[in-house]
C-alpha cells in the first residue's frame, strides 16, 4: 500500500512537471542535432565520448580510436596499413593526462598516445597486459588509474606504474567505476557490488557504506545543494551528503526515471549535469532522462519528449563539452547532441494553417500588428490573421467586408502605428488598410493610385513614415498619402521602379529605384537624386542616416549621404553573390541580410557577423520568400518562409571584441599521407616539419575546434616566404595546398575568426623546412661552382682570343675606313676641280680639227675620272648601308649599247678591240636600276677591255630566263686577256685585292668589289668563269620583273631631267649664248672662288649676275635685291644650299624664286632631298655649261609659259593646276579671292592689296611680277575685266551695273581698260556673247 502510494505520488508529480514543461518549445532553448560525420566512423555507432583539453573530440568505437575535428575523422587502429598498432580495437575508456596525452583503454590493455607525434606506445600493465580495461580515471594530482578485473594500477604521467592495489567484491576479483578525489582531498574508489572505499596509507577502507547501493557508477559534486549525485546500477540517482549524521540522511533515494511503457529503471550508464537548467541528465538501457532539481532538493523528471522523442534506446555515454554541450552516444539508434543555450530562435509552425489548407506554409509576406497579431500571405491561398498565444488563425474570406478583395495574393504587408492595423498591398495599383479586433478582419482604407495619375503603375512596395503617413512606390513612380486627410498625393512621376523606401532620422524619406539610383525627398517635398545604375532590391537606413541596400546581383551597399559615396560591404560580411530578398535594421543598428538560404546579422561597426542557414538540420524554415519579415514591438524580427515562421530577438553578442581562437593544425599531408604517420618528417620538439626533394605536394588542414559554430568559422592562412598575404579561404574550408616548394625554410601561419566572424589575434606557426636535393646540396654547389669557373675561364680565353681577331679586323677595317675616307675627300675635292676643267672644255671653241679632238679626248677623260671618283663615294656609301635600289621600267636593250657606245670607243680604237654586242630576244624590257647597272657595266668591260691585248676581241651577251617563277636577265661580258687561276678566282671579289697578273696601275681593288656588292644590292649574283690563257667570263644574273623588289624600291623617279637634257643639248646647238635677259637676275652661290668666277663669266653673257660665296650670304642680298634665278651648290660653310632652298620656299616673298642646286653628290637619296626641300632642278658636279644653260632656259620658259596663262584667266579656283609651288599657289589664290571679293572697292588697290598681304609694296611688285608677269596694278584689272567679261555674258546685266559691281566711277576708263584685254569694247563683247 506504501509502495502504491509513493508510484501515485510519483506519477502526479511526474505529470504537473510535464505541464509545466509544456510550454512551447522555444522557451526552452534547447535543440537537438546529430553527432556530425557519423558517416566517416569506422563503424556508425560510437561507445566512449571524450574531450581533450585542446579541445578535440575522441570517440571511442568497436572499431578503434577517433579523433574528430570538426571537420574530418582520422582513425587510430590496427588494420592491413597499420597491423601492430593494437592489440585490440574496442575501446573501453578515454581520458587525457596533464601532459595532452591521451590514454584509452581496450579489450586488451591500455595505450598512451602522444598529440605531439601522434605515436601510440602501450601501457606497462605487467601482468595484467592483455586484460580488458574496465575504466580509467585522472585524478587532479596528475594520478592515472586503471581498473582491470582483480586490481586498480596507478600510473604516474610518464607512464611508469607507482602502486598495484587488489580489488576484492565478495571475495572475488572486482573491479572500479570511478577514482574521484573529493573535497578533502581524499581519493573515493567505487568498487563494482562493494560500494565506496576511500584510500587512505595505501590501504581501501569502506566510505559510508549502504548496504543497498554497492553499484554506483558516477558521482558528481553539487555546489549549489553542497552534496553529491550518485548514479547507481538498479537504484537510478542517489543524494549523498557525507556530512549527514545518520545513514537515512546520508543516502537520500530519489525517483526512478519512467520510460515509455510507464515502467521504472534504475540501471543508470552515465551522468551530467548541465550548465544552463543545472539538470542531471542520465543515460539508461531504455532511454535518456532528464531531472529537475527542486527548492528543496530533490528531483523531478522532466519531459523531454518536445524535443527528443520517446523510445526504448539503448544509450551509452552522456557528455558534457567545454561549451556544455552534451554529447550522447547510441547502440542501436543516432548518437547526437542536445544544445542548450540562453538565446535561441523562436519557431512557428503554424499548425492551424496546415490543418486548414492540407498544405505546408509558404509565407511570401510578414508583419506583425501592434497587439502581437500574425498577418501574412500563404502561397496560393492569400491572406491570413494568427494569433501565436490560441494557435487561432482567420482567412480573408471569413469575413463578408473583404471576402472579395484581390487578397488570394498579398506582396506586401507592414504594420501601421495605429493599433490593430496594417497595409496590405495586393497585386494592381491599389493599397487597403486593414484592421482587426478579436481577430475580426475589416477594412479601414482603399487607396487607388489611378486616382493621383493616369498611368500608376503596378505598386512595388511600401512604406509609413514617422507622422503615419503612406509612402507608395510603383513601377512608374512614388506616391504619398496622408492618413489624416485621406488625400493621395503623386510626389514624382516617370521615376522608375521604385524597389525600397526608408526614412532616415533627420525626416527624409529614401527611395531606392532599380537601375537609376537613389532618391531622397525632403519634408519641404524638394527631391534630390544619385545616380547608380545598379539592379536595387532594398533598403533600410541606421541610426546614423546611412543607407543599407541589397542588389539583384547578392551585393550589400552602404549609402552615406554626408559623402555621398557608395561603399561595397559585400565581401566585408561574405556574401555570395546570391538575391538579396530584404534588408532590416534591428535596435542596435546591426543589418540583417536575408537571402532565399540565409539570414546573416551583421555589424558593420566592427565587421562581426553571425549567419542563419535554412540548411542546418534543426532550423524550420528551408526558404526564406522575399517580403516575410517584420518586427513586433520588443524588437524582435520574423522571418517567413517555407514550413513557417522564426523569430529571432536581436542582442549585443555582436558588440564584444574578438574572442581568443586558437586554430589548431589538424593534419599535414605530404604527397597524400599523413606526416604522423611518418615520423621522420615530424620533429615535435621544435615543431618543424621536415621535407625531403621528392615530396612534391603538401597539404595542410587545420579547425578552430568550435563544433557548434562551424558554419561561422572562417581562416585565413599564409606561408611566409611564398605568399605576400594572407589568404583568405570562404566558409567550410578549411585546408591549404602548396606544390613544389624551393629549399629552404618557412613558417606557416593560419588564424580563424570567432563565431561571430571577428579575426582573432591568435596565430598557429608551424615551421618547414624542406631539405636540399643531392644537385641542391653545398657540395653539389661547389661543383658547380668549380664548373662555372672553369667553363667562364675557357669561355673567357675563347672570348679574349675571339676579340684578338676582332680587333685585328677592326683595326683592318679601320684601315680601310681611313682609305675610303681619304678616297671619299679627295674625291668630293677633285670634283670641283673636274667642274671647272668641263666648263674650260666646254667653252673652247677652235676651228681646227685636231683640237676637236683633242677636246673629245679631254672630255672623256673627265667623264672617266668622274667615273672613278663615283666608285669611291659609292663604295663608302655601300659601307655605311646607305646605297638605296631604285627600280624602272625601260629598255634595257638600247641602255646597254649607250654604255657600251659612250664609254668604250675610244678605247676600242686605241687598241684595235672587236667588240660585239648580241641579244635574245632583241627586244629586252624590264625593271632594273639604271645607275646601277650602268656602274656594273662599265666595270666589267673596263676591266675587260683593260685586260684584253691589242687585235682581240670582247663580247657582252644578254639573254632573258625564268628561275624560281621570276623573270631574269643573264649579261654575260667575256674577253681573250690572260685569264684568272682558280686560287686567284676566289679572292676576285674582296676588296683592295688586285691581281698579281695585273698590269701595274691598272687596277685599284675596288671595282669588282664594288660590282658585287652592286649586284648584290640588285638581288642577283655573279661569278668569274676563267682559265690561265685562255681569257675570262663574268656572269651576272639579275631579276627583271616587278614581283622581285620590294614597294620601297620600285620609287621610279622619272628622268624627266635627263631627257630635257638630250632635248636642250639639240636645242643647245642653236642656242645664242650672247642672247642677253637684261631683265633677270641670276645669283650664283658657290664657296669655290675659281667655279664662282667661271661660272659668272659663263652665265653673265645672258643674265644679270649676282655673286655669293655661301647660303647666309646670298639670303642677305636676296632679302635687299630682286633676284629671278638662284644657282647653289649644296656643301658650303655657315648656310648650305638646301637650308638656302628651304629659307627661300618657305618664305612667302621669296618662295617664287627658281632654286637650281648643284653637288658633287650624285646619289637618287641626294635629288630626292633637293626635291623635297623644293628645289625646282638638280644638276650634279661636275656639269657641262650647255646642259646647265640649257636647262635654265627650260625652267624660265615654263615660268613664262605660267605667266600667260594666269594672265588668260587669273580666276580663284584654277590656278592650282598650274604647276606652281604650293605657296605660290595659295598667295595667287588668296589675292584672286581677295580681288573677287572687294571687286566694288573703289578704294581697291596696289597699297591695299600689300597691307592685306603684310608685304611692302616693292616686295609685292616683284613677287606678282615674277608668278604672273603683270604688276599688281595690272593683276587687279585682269582679275576685274575677267569678271567683268562673266557679267557680260548674261544677257539681262546692263553695262552700268558691271561697271558699279567693279567699282569703276568713270565709263570711260572701264571701257579702255576692258579693251586692252580682250581688244574689243565691252558693248561689241557682250554682243558677240549673245
Amino acid at each position: 500500500m506504501i509502495m502504491k502510494h509513493h508510484i501515485t505520488s510519483f506519477i502526479v508529480k511526474a505529470f504537473i512537471l510535464v505541464i509545466s514543461f509544456a510550454t512551447p518549445l522555444h522557451a526552452q532553448n534547447i535543440t537537438i542535432r546529430p553527432i556530425p560525420s557519423l558517416d566517416k566512423l569506422p563503424v556508425n555507432a560510437i561507445h566512449r565520448i571524450f574531450q581533450d583539453s585542446d579541445g578535440y573530440m575522441w570517440y571511442g568505437t568497436f572499431n578503434g580510436l577517433c579523433r574528430y575535428d570538426g571537420y574530418n575523422i582520422r582513425v587510430f587502429r590496427s588494420d592491413l596499413y597499420h597491423p601492430e598498432a593494437l592489440k585490440d580495437n574496442y575501446i573501453t575508456y578515454i581520458i587525457e593526462d596533464q601532459k595532452k596525452k591521451i590514454w584509452f583503454g581496450t579489450k586488451k590493455g591500455a595505450y598512451i598516445l602522444d598529440k605531439s607525434a601522434y605515436q601510440i606506445t602501450p601501457v606497462d600493465m605487467k601482468e595484467y597486459s592483455d586484460m580488458d580495461v574496465f575504466t580509467l580515471s585522472e585524478t587532479p594530482d596528475g594520478t592515472i588509474w586503471i581498473s582491470v578485473s582483480g586490481a586498480l594500477l596507478r600510473y604516474n604521467p610518464d607512464g611508469s606504474l607507482i602502486r598495484k592495489y587488489d580489488i576484492i567484491a565478495k571475495q572475488s576479483p572486482g573491479v572500479v567505476y570511478f577514482v574521484h578525489e573529493n573535497q578533502a582531498k581524499e581519493f573515493i574508489i567505487s568498487v563494482v557490488g562493494s560500494g565506496m572505499y576511500k584510500l587512505q596509507e595505501n590501504e581501501l577502507t569502506p566510505y559510508f557504506p549502504h548496504p543497498d547501493y554497492t553499484d554506483i557508477e558516477r558521482i558528481i559534486w553539487d555546489k549549489s545543494n553542497k552534496c553529491y549525485w550518485l548514479g547507481t546500477w538498479g537504484h537510478g540517482i542517489i543524494r549523498f551528503n557525507p556530512q549527514a549524521e545518520t545513514t537515512d540522511q546520508q543516502y537520500i533515494s530519489q525517483p526512478l526515471p519512467v520510460d515509455i511503457m510507464g515502467k521504472p529503471t534504475g540501471d543508470t550508464f552515465h551522468m551530467v549535469q548541465d550548465d544552463v537548467f543545472h539538470y542531471l541528465w542520465i543515460t539508461t538501457q531504455r532511454d535518456l532522462f532528464a531531472f529537475r532539481i527542486t527548492d528543496k532538493g530533490s528531483l523531478e523528471q522532466v519531459d523531454i519528449s518536445p524535443f527528443i522523442p520517446k523510445g526504448n534506446k539503448m544509450l551509452y555515454e552522456i557528455y558534457k563539452d567545454k561549451d556544455g554541450k552534451l554529447w550522447v552516444s547510441s547502440f542501436d539508434a543516432g548518437s547526437f547532441i542536445i544544445d542548450i543555450r540562453d538565446h535561441s530562435v523562436n519557431e512557428y509552425t503554424l499548425t492551424g494553417l496546415k490543418e486548414r489548407t492540407q498544405a505546408n506554409p509558404a509565407i511570401t509576406s510578414l508583419c506583425i500588428d501592434t497587439e502581437g497579431k500574425f498577418w501574412f500571405s500563404q502561397e496560393r491561398f492569400g491572406l491570413f490573421l494568427y494569433d501565436p498565444d490560441t494557435d487561432n488563425i482567420r482567412h480573408y474570406t471569413d469575413f463578408n467586408e473583404t471576402a472579395s478583395h484581390p487578397f488570394w495574393e498579398v506582396p506586401k504587408l507592414i504594420s501601421s502605428r495605429e493599433p490593430g492595423r496594417v497595409w496590405a498591398m495586393p497585386y494592381g495599383s491599389t493599397v487597403y488598410g486593414m484592421m482587426q479586433q478579436n481577430m475580426t478582419i475589416t477594412q479601414t482604407a482603399s487607396i487607388h493610385i489611378a486616382d493621383a495619375t493616369p498611368h500608376p503603375g503596378s505598386t512595388t512596395t511600401l512604406y509609413e513614415d514617422d507622422n503615419s503617413n503612406l509612402w507608395i512606390g510603383t513601377t512608374t513612380g512614388l506616391f504619398l498619402y496622408d492618413t489624416k486627410s485621406h488625400k493621395l498625393e503623386m510626389i514624382k512621376e516617370d521615376l522608375g521602379h521604385v524597389s525600397g523606401i526608408t526614412q532616415t532620422t533627420d525626416g527624409r524619406i529614401w527611395a531606392v529605384v532599380r537601375n537609376k539610383g537613389i532618391y531622397t525627398v525632403h519634408p519641404d517635398r524638394q527631391i534630390n537624386s544619385y545616380s547608380y545604375p545598379k539592379n536595387f532590391a532594398c533598403v533600410d537606413a541606421t541610426s546614423d542616416g546611412k543607407l543599407w541596400i541589397g542588389t539583384g546581383e547578392g551585393e550589400i551597399l552602404c549609402f552615406d549621404p554626408a559623402l555621398p559615396e557608395l561603399a561595397d560591404h559585400s565581401r566585408a560580411c561574405s556574401m555570395q553573390g546570391d538575391f538579396i530578398n530584404n534588408v532590416v535594421v534591428d535596435i542596435y543598428n546591426h543589418v540583417w541580410i536575408i537571402t532565399g538560404q540565409m539570414i546573416r546579422e551583421y555589424n558593420p561597426r566592427n565587421g562581426a557577423y553571425h549567419s542563419y542557414d535554412t540548411r542546418s538540420l534543426n532550423f524550420l524554415v528551408s526558404r526564406f520568400l522575399t517580403n516575410a519579415v517584420s518586427y513586433d514591438k520588443k524588437g524582435d524580427i520574423f522571418f517567413g518562409g517555407i514550413s513557417g515562421i522564426v523569430s529571432i530577438p536581436p542582442s549585443q553578442q555582436l558588440e564584444s571584441v574578438p574572442q581568443s581562437v586558437t586554430t589548431f593544425i589538424s593534419d599535414v599531408k605530404v604527397m597524400g599521407q599523413s606526416i604522423w604517420e611518418d615520423s621522420p618528417k615530424w620533429n615535435p620538439i621544435d615543431n618543424t616539419i621536415r621535407l625531403s626533394s621528392k615530396d612534391q605536394n603538401l597539404s595542410l588542414e587545420f579547425s578552430s575546434l568550435d563544433f557548434h559554430n562551424l558554419d561561422q568559422i572562417r581562416y585565413a592562412y599564409r606561408m611566409i616566404g611564398v605568399d605576400n598575404d594572407w589568404n583568405y579561404l570562404d566558409g567550410g574550408k578549411n585546408s591549404a595546398f602548396y606544390n613544389k616548394l624551393s629549399k629552404g625554410k618557412y613558417t606557416f601561419q593560419v588564424k580563424a575568426t570567432d563565431k561571430n566572424g571577428l579575426w582573432s589575434d591568435n596565430i598557429t606557426e608551424i615551421k618547414i623546412h624542406r631539405l636540399p636535393a643531392i644537385y641542391e646540396t653545398g657540395w653539389a654547389y661547389l661543383l658547380y661552382t668549380i664548373l662555372v669557373v672553369g667553363i667562364a675561364w675557357v669561355i673567357l680565353y675563347l672570348y679574349l682570343q675571339r676579340k684578338k681577331q676582332e680587333n685585328q679586323k677592326k683595326f683592318a677595317e679601320e684601315v680601310t675606313q681611313v682609305k675610303l675616307r681619304y678616297f671619299t675627300n679627295i674625291s668630293h675635292e677633285l670634283l670641283t676641280p673636274l667642274t671647272i676643267l668641263t666648263c674650260l672644255a666646254d667653252e673652247i671653241e677652235s676651228p681646227v680639227d685636231t683640237d676637236h679632238k683633242r677636246i673629245e679626248l679631254m672630255q672623256s677623260n673627265i667623264k672617266r675620272l668622274k667615273r672613278l671618283l663615283q666608285q669611291v663615294l659609292d663604295f663608302r656609301k655601300i659601307e655605311s648601308r646607305n646605297m638605296k635600289l631604285f627600280v624602272r621600267y625601260s629598255d634595257i636593250v638600247s641602255f646597254v649599247q649607250n654604255v657600251c657606245e659612250d664609254s668604250f670607243s675610244i678605247l676600242m680604237k686605241k687598241k684595235n678591240i672587236t667588240f660585239s654586242f648580241t641579244t635574245q630576244p632583241d627586244k629586252i624590257t624590264g625593271y632594273f636600276d639604271q645607275d646601277k647597272l650602268d656602274k656594273i657595266l662599265f666595270n666589267l668591260l673596263s676591266n675587260a677591255f683593260k685586260y684584253t691585248p691589242e687585235g682581240k676581241a670582247v663580247s657582252l651577251t644578254m639573254q632573258t630566263h625564268v628561275s624560281s617563277g621570276h623573270e631574269h636577265l643573264k649579261i654575260t661580258v667575256k674577253d681573250e686577256g690572260k685569264g684568272i687561276s682558280q686560287k686567284e678566282q676566289d679572292r676576285i671579289f674582296v676588296r683592295f685585292y688586285n691581281n698579281k697578273f695585273n698590269y701595274a696601275g691598272l687596277s685599284n681593288g675596288i671595282g669588282l668589289s664594288l660590282t658585287k656588292e652592286l649586284v648584290e644590292l640588285h638581288h642577283g649574283k655573279i661569278e668569274v668563269q676563267s682559265q690561265l690563257g685562255q681569257g675570262t667570263e663574268f656572269i651576272v644574273d639579275i631579276p627583271i620583273d616587278r614581283a622581285s623588289y620590294a614597294p620601297d624600291e620600285l620609287k621610279e623617279i622619272t628622268l624627266e631631267q635627263e631627257q630635257d637634257i638630250v632635248r636642250l643639248r639639240e636645242k643647245n646647238e642653236h642656242l645664242d649664248k650672247n642672247e642677253k635677259r637684261a631683265d633677270c637676275t641670276l645669283l650664283l652661290v658657290e664657296d669655290n672662288i675659281e667655279l664662282l668666277l667661271i661660272m659668272e663669266s659663263i652665265f653673265s653673257q645672258s643674265y644679270h649676275v649676282a655673286k655669293a660665296e655661301n647660303g647666309k650670304e646670298a639670303l642677305e642680298y636676296i632679302r635687299t635685291n630682286p633676284v629671278d634665278l638662284v644657282i647653289s651648290d649644296i656643301m658650303m660653310p655657315e648656310m648650305d644650299g638646301l637650308e638656302l632652298c628651304r629659307h627661300l620656299k618657305n618664305d612667302i616673298a621669296t618662295s617664287h624664286i627658281i632654286v637650281v642646286l648643284l653637288t658633287a653628290q650624285t646619289s637618287v637619296d641626294s635629288q630626292i632631298d633637293s626635291y623635297k626641300e623644293g628645289a625646282d632642278d638638280y644638276i650634279p658636279k661636275p656639269f657641262e655649261p650647255k646642259v646647265l644653260r640649257a636647262r635654265l632656259e627650260n625652267l624660265l620658259e615654263r615660268r613664262t609659259k605660267l605667266q600667260t596663262e594666269l594672265k588668260k584667266n587669273p580666276q580663284y579656283g584654277l590656278v592650282s593646276q598650274t604647276g606652281l609651288a604650293s605657296m605660290d599657289v595659295q598667295f595667287i589664290e588668296k589675292a584672286v579671292q581677295y580681288v573677287e571679293q572687294n571687286l566694288a572697292d573703289s578704294n581697291l588697290d596696289v597699297g591695299t592689296l600689300a597691307d592685306y598681304f603684310h608685304m611692302s609694296r616693292s616686295t609685292l611688285l616683284r613677287k606678282v611680277k615674277a608668278i604672273t608677269g603683270l604688276s599688281p596694278s595690272d593683276f587687279i584689272k585682269s582679275i576685274k575685266m575677267q569678271c567683268a567679261s562673266q557679267m557680260l555674258k548674261n544677257k539681262s546685266t546692263n553695262i552700268s551695273d558691271v561697271i558699279v559691281a567693279l567699282g569703276y566711277s568713270d565709263h570711260k576708263h572701264f571701257t579702255t581698260s576692258f579693251k586692252e584685254i580682250f581688244g574689243i569694247t565691252p558693248s561689241e563683247y557682250q554682243k558677240q556673247n549673245r
